[in-house]
C-alpha cells in the first residue's frame, strides 16, 4: 500500500542512512576484534543489517503500481547487485555469522527453496494462461516442462522433506550421497555432472544473448536467452562453478548463496521467456 509522499521519503533516507551505517560499523568490526564495536557503541552489526534489509524491504512494499510498473526492470536488475552487497558484509562479521546462515537446513537453503518452488507455481500458471490460445500451445507445454522441472528440483533440494519427515536415509544413499541423505544431486554418481550443469547454465545465462549473436546463423534465437536484466543473477555463479572445475572446494562456504542465485537467474529466465518469444496475438 502506498504511503503519503512524505512519509515514503522520510522511509528513503532513513534506509540510506541505516545502511550506511551498518556499512561503516560493518568495516570497523572486520579490521578491531569481535567485541570491539560492541564494547565501543552497543551496536550489533548484524542488528543493524537486519534492520536495513527490514526498512530495504518495507520501502519497496510501499510503492505504488504505477512505480513497479514503471521500475520492475530495473528492481530485476539491481536486486543480485544488493543481495550480494549484503552477503558480503555478513561474511565481515563476527563470530562466523555468514557461515551459520550458509549451512543446511539455514536461512539461505530456505530461500532456495522458496525460489524453486516459486518457480514451479509461476511456470505453471503461464502453462495455463498459454495453453487455450492456439498460437501457444507449444509455449505452454515448454512452461508446463519446466514447472515439472522446478518442482522436481525444489523437492531435491530439501532431500524430498526428509528432515522434515525424520525419514531415515537408505543403505544405498548413506553410502554413495555426499551428505548421506536423499537426494540425486548429491551423489557422487551425478554430483560431478551437475557443477558442469550448473557452469553452462550459469554461462549461458550471462551471456547467451551474446555468444548466439557472435555464431551470427544462431543470432535468430537470442530471444530464447535470458534477458539482460538477469545477468547479475548469473555472475556470481558462473565465477564460483567456473572456480570449483579450476580449484575443488575453493570459497566452499559460498556454494549455496551460488545455487541461490542461480536459481533465481533461472526461474527469471523462464518467466520472461512468453514476453520474449511469444508469437504475435491476433
Amino acid at each position: 500500500m502506498p504511503l503519503p509522499k512524505i512519509l515514503r521519503k522520510t522511509l528513503f533516507w532513513g534506509t540510506i542512512v541505516l545502511t550506511i551505517i551498518t556499512i561503516t560499523t560493518t568495516l570497523f568490526g572486520a579490521f578491531t576484534h569481535e567485541n570491539a564495536l560492541f564494547a565501543l557503541t552497543r551496536l550489533h552489526q548484524s542488528r543493524l543489517m537486519l534492520l536495513s534489509l527490514y526498512a530495504t524491504i518495507s520501502l519497496m512494499m510501499t510503492q505504488s503500481d504505477g512505480w513497479w510498473k514503471k521500475h520492475y526492470l530495473q528492481f530485476i536488475l539491481f536486486l543480485p547487485l544488493v543481495a550480494f552487497g549484503y552477503l558480503a558484509f555478513a561474511r565481515l562479521f563476527p563470530f562466523n555469522i555468514f557461515l551459520e546462515i550458509v549451512k543446511e537446513d539455514k536461512l539461505i537453503e530456505y530461500l532456495q527453496f522458496f525460489v524453486l518452488l516459486g518457480g514451479a507455481v509461476a511456470n505453471g500458471i503461464l502453462a495455463m494462461k498459454l495453453f487455450p490460445n492456439k498460437n501457444t500451445k507449444i509455449m505452454a507445454l515448454v512452461h508446463g516442462f519446466l514447472a515439472l522441472g522446478f518442482l522436481v528440483v525444489t523437492g531435491d533440494e530439501i532431500s524430498w522433506g526428509q528432515r522434515l519427515l525424520d525419514i531415515e536415509t537408505t543403505e544405498t544413499f548413506a553410502v554413495h550421497n555426499r551428505q548421506g541423505e536423499i537426494s540425486l544431486h548429491n551423489l557422487y554418481t551425478f554430483e560431478w555432472l551437475v557443477i558442469y550443469a550448473y557452469v553452462i547454465i550459469a554461462w549461458l545465462g550471462l551471456l547467451g544473448r551474446k555468444i548466439v549473436k557472435m555464431l551470427g546463423l544462431l543470432a535468430k534465437y537470442k530471444n530464447y536467452f535470458a534477458i539482460a536484466q538477469t545477468a547479475g543473477y548469473f555472475l556470481l555463479p558462473t565465477c564460483f562453478f567456473t572456480l570449483q572445475l579450476i580449484s575443488p572446494g575453493a570459497v566452499r562456504e559460498w556454494s549455496e548463496p551460488a545455487e541461490l542465485f542461480l536459481y533465481a537467474g533461472m526461474v527469471l529466465w523462464t518467466v520472461f521467456l512468453p514476453n520474449t518469444i511469444r508469437p504475435p496475438q491476433p
